[in-house]
């Protein structure tokens, strides 16, 4: 540790020199790096010195140490992967190709002789200072003293794979005439044949790639150049000439996996003596046979490239299960400087912590803050300091699927192997696509290492194929993802992998050294327990049928053929049921909202009639699910399609989300609904609806509120208060909202993607006018009235010691949470208790505090009423305070009062009080923020405690309840698809005049 910290301090002084104001500054900076990065710049200390040693650690020097702060290769880098991919190089190099380990900027290794071709010309690899934020080595043709062409590349390894990562390619330097210059291009590109001399080096580069067991080379983009990165200005790129893009493109490179890259063959470039004019064969024929030598003399500078391709045919063969030295992460220590290294981070981070403190500060006032500080640290320690804001957050757990993937996902087939190196499958895998396609099934084919793209596909399918992967620690969340969900696991092969015996006979594996064969011979055995772990084996052949019976594989299935795959399938099951898919933005088990109470139970009692097969798409939050991912998991009897999405999303991703397309489209394919149904769909955004059109499957849409007409959702303006329009005027709008002309598109999309549905559902009269007052047709418009959960068979209410009042609209102005402070606040009595629902509690969050409401009489915070609790709350109150400063849609807590006796007081807001006979069962007052209206009927109620203990509803025999509605909405649905049916035989005007 001392000497690195030498070590560390002496960089600063070398790479920041001087001692001006700026010196000091960039001194600074760059320390402030090195504290940002600590954990990963001591692993980098620690890899490079226990490969190089001290004596070569000196001779490497310490420039290398700024990539911590300046940009490398590509200036989407960031500093870790900066100092991974060094310490990668020096690890590599130093155990495999010493031939190429070159430390100090004056070293140099002379590859090919060219003399015999050209004059005075070389291959020579270097490593010179103007190259250092581009490569570790740089390939250089010279004539004499002159650099004419040179390449600057790093070596790594990523992926269980040997790169090839180009960051520079040069020409002459500016200090020679353009016309000389000129001149030896042209020479040059007559002694080579006909090749230029940047084509000539990059053939050059990619015989050094393979001789060494390159697997891919990259090449950085033109976009991505390290030159474009902040750190030199907005306007260094400017002064760039040559554009990378052309370069690499002119020379067979195509995009890679990467965006910040090009993928380059490896092959050398040849072309077929068919493709090339007669006149040119002899140049062409002299041109290879020139390269030819060139290659021979490459592989002849580098000893042990022979062993290296073997090495290379092994990692093809065995995939990531062969791990070598240079593949063996480095050990980080948890120490307390990476502790301090982390603090820092996060307090030079956005939001930072003072922001983060201040937000809080706005909220809940100083005493409040100053408690919860201190409570916090004596509970979680100084660890509260270095842990994340999500980390503190309480998960809501997700029950595991009941039900098996094949009832759910017959046709989808996920296949999992390890891409080539030009991000296509193999032969085997393609194959096996090519029979699933030709049998009827879906078959998605991933490279098993893009794991954010398989965790999605798995959630979809009914089948996962191993091909020829092992059970190395990195699949096992693959593995067990697939037994949560059910899925059956197969695993393929069409080589001898998983016999260790067999395997170390082969005469490529017998000349290596006994550590090297170990870890081949480990790799093949990893393979073997991943078949062991498979419910089934599928052989390209009869000898691999046979030799994966002896390993232990219970069941073995040839597969050779789409014919004898295809008795390898499980018949798919009769589709005797309908399939409805239904969307909204929460779902059980995170209940929020009435919307979503009624599509919970929407969903499980069409599905409990045996007519519908029930899935639902929601949004899970990105801490517990990465965004824009999938999770599947089961709840109120539907298979539930969670999407990771951030609370956090802009004012335009709320109904324009974008980002949803491609996971509803996979939904959509895998699902393939008869019927969708949208609920509340805010943040999942108004483009699932275009899918659905897109796709032909006709959907229905319930207008739970006013989200699609109103920029605020519930037609608030502003100042919090109900803004009093029916029908909707921009120009009012553009003076509430904070984006006029966004709300401007917003209207016009939503308005136009509402036209698209087959059906919109109204949960309330007044909802249905208030959208056709708005341009909807009235006609396109059914009224579905929202049901409640019936009370059980027993239910009474429970008497208390004095008048309770009850409050579940959350901490919300818009629900009237500070009208019921300032009307309780004025009355000089106490006579009562008030029971305020915290619905957040279950979410694993925390509105409201016992210093959130002060009033005098009793407060009691709860957490939110279930369907299952309902009954045990409302009993326990005697009336329900609905103070909305907005005109709703329906009211389902107005409802659920009413139908259990519990009396209601409610603002004139709509949909609420139509189930509400004024001084027979509540009271309605005006629909405004003056308290003096809720105050006054408060004390009429204090006044006259024994009645309304006592209350009644005679009239809520009218209430519908869930099971009304769901046989109202299944008559619904079969409307819908029949118009759908019909509409679809109906010949179109093309098919008749054909």
């Amino acid at each position: 540790m001392p000497m690195m910290v030498r070590s560390l301090a002496k960089s600063v002084l070398v790479l920041q020199p001087g001692y001006s104001l700026r010196a000091l500054n960039n001194k600074f900076k760059l320390v402030l790096a090195m504290a940002r990065q600590w954990p990963e710049l001591s692993a980098f200390m620690q890899r490079t010195s226990s490969v190089l040693g001290k004596q070569r650690m000196a001779r490497l020097g310490v420039d290398c140490i700024g990539v911590v702060q300046w940009p490398y290769i590509s200036k989407s880098w960031k500093a870790p992967l900066r100092l991974s991919v060094l310490a990668s190089h020096y690890e590599v190099v130093s155990r495999y190709l010493p031939t190429l380990l070159l430390l100090g900027r004056d070293e140099s290794l002379q590859l090919c002789d060219l003399s015999a071709f050209s004059p005075g010309c070389s291959l020579v690899l270097d490593r010179p200072i103007w190259f250092k934020r581009e490569g570790e080595l740089v390939l250089n043709l010279f004539q004499g003293d002159l650099r004419v062409a040179s390449l600057a590349f790093t070596l790594c390894h990523m992926d269980g794979q040997l790169n090839l990562v180009i960051g520079a390619v040069q020409g002459i330097h500016k200090g020679i005439d353009s016309e000389r210059s000129l001149a030896i291009y042209r020479d040059l590109t007559k002694d080579f044949e006909g090749m230029r001399p940047r084509s000539f080096l990059i053939e050059a580069l990619k015989s050094l790639a393979r001789t060494i067991g390159v697997t891919r080379i990259y090449a950085v983009a033109d976009a991505y150049r390290h030159h474009r990165h902040a750190y030199f200005g907005a306007d260094k790129g400017e002064d760039l000439a040559a554009n990378y893009d052309v370069i690499w493109l002119e020379h067979g490179a195509v995009a890679s996996a990467h965006q910040d890259f090009y993928s380059l063959p490896v092959a050398a470039a040849r072309r077929s003596a068919d493709d090339i004019a007669a006149k040119k064969r002899a140049m062409y024929r002299r041109r290879h046979a020139l390269l030819d030598q060139v290659f021979a003399s490459i592989e002849a500078a580098i000893p042990g490239g022979v062993g290296q391709r073997q090495l290379h045919s092994h990692r093809q063969r065995l995939g990531s299960a062969l791990r070598l030295p240079e593949d063996e992460p480095a050990i980080g220590s948890r120490t307390f400087s990476t502790k301090v290294a982390k603090l820092i981070r996060l307090l030079t981070t956005e939001p930072r912590a003072d922001q983060r403190l201040r937000a809080y500060l706005r909220k809940a006032g100083v005493y409040p803050t100053l408690r919860k500080i201190v409570r916090e640290l004596l509970k979680q320690g100084p660890r509260l300091l270095w842990k994340s804001p999500a980390a503190t957050r309480t998960k809501v757990p997700l029950a595991a699927p009941a039900v098996a993937a094949s009832e759910l996902f017959p046709r989808d087939v996920l296949l999992l192997s390890e891409f080539s190196a030009d991000q296509q499958p193999k032969t085997r895998p393609a194959q096996l696509q090519r029979m699933f396609q030709d049998l009827g099934h879906h078959c998605v084919s991933l490279d098993w290492r893009d794991a954010g793209a398989c965790q999605i596909a798995l959630q979809t399918c009914s089948v996962v194929i191993f091909h020829q992967l092992p059970a190395v620690a990195e699949l096992a969340p693959l593995f067990a993802e697939a037994k949560r969900l059910q899925v059956n696991c197969w695993w393929d092969s069409d080589e001898l992998i998983f016999d260790p015996v067999a395997y170390g006979q082969r005469d490529d594996v017998v000349g290596h050294s006994e550590d090297t064969i170990n870890r081949l011979l480990a790799a093949v055995n990893q393979h073997r327990q991943a078949l062991l772990a498979c419910d089934q084996a599928l052989a390209a052949s009869p000898p691999l049928a046979t030799a994966m019976r002896e390993a232990g594989a219970s069941q073995v299935c040839l597969v050779e053929t789409a014919e004898q795959l295809g008795q390898v399938l499980a018949a798919p099951p009769s589709k005797s049921v309908r399939r409805l898919l239904s969307a909204n933005i929460f779902f059980a088990p995170r209940s929020f909202g009435g919307a979503t109470v009624i599509a919970e139970q929407m969903s499980r009692l069409t599905g409990a009639t045996g007519r519908w097969q029930q899935f639902v798409f929601t949004a899970i939050p990105d801490t517990d699910v990465p965004r824009y991912s999938l999770y599947r998991y089961e709840a109120q009897g539907a298979a539930v399609l969670g999407m990771g999405l951030s609370e956090q999303i802009s004012d335009r991703d709320m109904f324009e989300n974008h980002s949803t397309v491609p996971i509803f489209e996979a939904v959509l394919k895998s699902v393939a609904p008869d019927l969708v149904h949208l609920h509340s769909i805010q943040g999942l955004g108004a483009q699932l609806a275009d899918c659905c059109a897109r796709a032909g499957i006709p959907f229905v849409v319930t207008l739970h509120d006013a989200w699609w007409i109103c920029g605020r959702q519930f037609m608030i303006n502003d100042q919090g208060r109900y803004c009093g329009q029916t029908s909707i005027d921009l120009a009012v709008c553009a003076t509430c909202v904070d984006d006029a002309a966004l709300n401007q598109h917003r209207q016009k999309l939503l308005a136009d993607t509402l036209k698209q549905a087959n059906l919109l559902l109204a949960p309330s009269r007044f909802c249905k006018d208030l959208y056709a007052a708005n341009g909807f047709d009235p006609e396109h418009i059914q009224v579905n009235r929202n049901g409640i959960m019936a009370p059980a068979a027993g239910y009474q209410k429970q008497p208390g010691q004095t008048i309770r009042f009850g409050f579940v609209g959350g901490d919300s102005t818009v629900k009237g949470i500070d009208v019921i402070i300032r009307a309780f606040s004025g009355l000089d009595r106490s006579d009562y208790e008030l029971k305020v629902v915290d619905n957040l509690l279950n979410m694993g969050f925390r509105s409201f505090n016992r210093h959130s409401i002060k009033i005098p009489g009793t407060v009691s915070i709860i957490p939110g009423y279930t369907q299952a609790t309902m009954d045990a709350f409302f009993s326990g109150i005697d009336v329900l305070l609905f103070p909305t400063q907005c005109k709703e849609t329906f009211g389902l807590a107005v409802r659920e009062a009413l139908v259990r006796d519990v009396w209601v007081i409610s603002t004139h807001s709509g949909g609420t009080v139509e189930d509400i006979i004024e001084g027979v069962n509540g009271t309605i007052i005006p629909l405004s923020g003056d308290e003096t209206y809720l105050r006054q009927a408060i004390v009429a109620i204090l006044d006259d405690q024994p009645r309304f203990a006592r209350h009644r509803n005679p009239f809520k025999d009218n209430i519908i309840v869930f099971s009304d509605q769901a046989s109202e909405l299944l008559g619904f649905y079969d409307e819908v698809l029949s118009e759908a049916d019909a509409a679809a035989r109906e010949p179109s005007a093309l098919g008749s005049c054909q």
